[in-house]
């Protein structure tokens, strides 16, 4: 979904004044582009087309034979809101009105400025047209081939969201997708944002899609080098049962070891699933895609000097040193 807002007293209704058939255009003429929805496996037989219509046409042709994940969704977005596409348009046009909604002020114009104001350095993109990225109050500052942008996105398994706004153009774009992770928010909103600003395109799909060949082949090559590391034929040192307990840390909580059968469990905030012995005394996590879970997770079990497991180690945080879970002194023994 892609709307040039126009000036307040220029707006109109350009899906009504439109001739039946032509394309809904405001009133300083430029073209007003309908979400549309595409089904995956679809391929075009029209000519290849550019701008918007040829990514899809790419698009489809790319995924083709392709089936989305049906994933059952019970997340709701942040404070429990629901918004539709339109409400996401009523949201941008707010912002571009400096927090009015017709003559009624939301909120005031000395606020939304500070929304958009950088305040955290975030990163540097790779790509010239971004540049750096910062953080304002809830709003993206970020810069696209020379224009100002204010943007949020969402995600979750099996769906993304991105808006952005670009004040000086009074324009704004917003995204919603059922196929994610991907970068299909990025492209087409760049695809419009140079549209709605007569800019030759970039050829973002061709150059992502690159880059994520790339990722994939160094994804096998960690992968490789992760299993080349594991020292095969070992056993853990202890029983399986001797594992099993509640252990804590006072900030990252409790997680719990079950003995199930042949195999280890855990369960740690939400995160649940069967561990995989890896060598030694160290189990790996379950490799979930679908779900949001720390995949292959190393999870090294320790004893103390009478020979009893005691603690956990586990590197949540791959900038310092592992955390430790310690037995919880309630624990049954093993």
């Amino acid at each position: 979904m892609a709307a040039h807002a126009g000036r307040p007293d220029e707006r109109a209704d350009a899906a009504a004044a439109a001739p039946p058939g032509a394309q809904p255009r405001t009133a300083r003429g430029l073209p007003v582009l309908e979400p549309r929805l595409h089904g995956g496996g679809h391929r075009d037989r029209a000519p290849q087309r550019t701008g918007l219509a040829g990514l899809r046409d790419r698009a489809a042709a790319q995924t083709a034979g392709l089936h989305a994940l049906r994933l059952r969704h019970r997340r709701a977005g942040g404070g429990g809101l629901n918004a539709s596409a339109a409400d996401l348009a009523k949201w941008m046009r707010c912002l571009l009105d400096e927090g009015r909604v017709g003559d009624t002020p939301l909120l005031s114009a000395k606020t939304v400025r500070e929304m958009g104001m950088p305040r955290a350095w975030m990163s540097r993109s790779e790509h010239a047209e971004i540049g750096d990225s910062h953080y304002g109050l809830g709003l993206f500052c970020e810069n696209y081939r020379g224009d100002r942008t204010l943007a949020h996105s969402g995600s979750w398994f099996g769906w993304a969201t991105l808006m952005t706004v670009v004040p000086s153009r009074r324009a704004g774009v917003a995204v919603l997708t059922n196929r994610a992770p991907g970068a299909v928010t990025s492209i087409l909103t760049f695809a419009a944002l140079d549209r709605i600003a007569g800019r030759e395109p970039v050829d973002w799909f061709q150059r992502l899609l690159t880059k994520r060949r790339a990722d994939l082949v160094q994804q096998r090559v960690d992968e490789k080098a992760r299993t080349d590391r594991r020292r095969a034929g070992t056993q853990p040192s202890h029983a399986l049962e001797e594992y099993a307990g509640r252990y804590e840390h006072p900030a990252y909580g409790c997680i719990e070891i079950a003995h199930e059968g042949d195999h280890l469990a855990w369960h740690w905030r939400g995160a649940a699933g069967a561990l995989t012995h890896w060598h030694y005394d160290m189990f790996v996590t379950p490799d979930r895609p679908t779900v949001f879970h720390p995949d292959n997770l190393a999870l090294s079990f320790l004893y103390d000097r009478a020979g009893r497991i005691d603690r956990i180690a586990v590197p949540f945080e791959p900038m310092v040193e592992d955390i430790v879970f310690r037995r919880a002194k309630d624990a049954p023994e093993a």
